[in-house]
C-alpha cells in the first residue's frame, strides 16, 4: 500500500518522498524507535552500526500520524 513520508525540521518541511512498502500494524521484533542514534537495524548503510550518535542538541521530537 505505501504512503508519503515527510521530514520536518523546526516545523518546516525539508523533504518528502514516497514510501512504496510499509508494514501494516507491526514492526520487526528487532527494531526500535530511536531518536539521535540508530541502535537497531540501520536505516542506511551510510553510517556504521553503533557509531552514529547525533552529537548536538535535539530540542523537540513530534510524531504525527494521519
Amino acid at each position: 500500500m505505501g504512503g508519503t513520508g515527510t521530514l520536518s525540521v523546526n516545523g518546516k518541511k525539508v523533504a518528502e518522498g514516497r514510501i512504496e512498502h510499509t508494514q501494516a500494524m507491526a514492526f520487526s521484533a528487532d527494531d526500535t524507535a530511536d531518536v539521535g542514534v540508530d541502535e537497531a537495524t540501520p536505516v542506511t548503510e551510510d553510517y556504521q552500526e553503533g557509531d552514529n550518535r547525533f552529537t548536538h542538541k535535539i530540542e523537540k521530537v513530534s510524531i504525527e500520524l494521519k
